[in-house]
């Protein structure tokens, strides 16, 4: 649910089969400085979608703004983070209370598979 995501989660990847990745997945893969540190969901209509730490500093893009709404996605009702500027969807499936698995999709096209775990 929507309440459940509320709070700080932190981001890991999962990449596929070496040359079979989508350009967003290369990206993250080649270039390991700019990988997101995590997100931090405040409210429906306030979440930090891209927050990066740096020398042991954290902040957030401001053009990654989201809100969280529940969406079917693959023929299921998800809780997805809709970006306010960008065209990009993240959906979020729940594997336990502490971990959620996510579906970036860019334009529709599925760019990156990662999964969030509380902090």
């Amino acid at each position: 649910t929507i309440r459940e995501m509320i709070g700080e989660w932190r981001v890991g990847y999962l990449f596929t089969k070496e040359g079979t990745g989508s350009r967003w997945e290369i990206f993250i893969k080649n270039f390991p400085i700019v990988r997101l540190y995590g997100k931090k969901f405040i409210d429906q209509n306030n979440v930090k979608a891209w927050i990066y730490r740096f020398l042991g500093i954290k902040f957030s893009a401001p053009c990654a703004s989201a809100v969280l709404k529940e969406i079917k996605f693959r023929d299921k009702v998800s809780v997805s983070m809709i970006y306010n500027y960008l065209p990009m969807i993240d959906n979020f499936r729940k594997v336990d209370d502490d971990i959620v698995m996510g579906i970036m999709e860019v334009k529709g096209e599925v760019s990156v598979y990662f999964y969030l775990k509380r902090m």
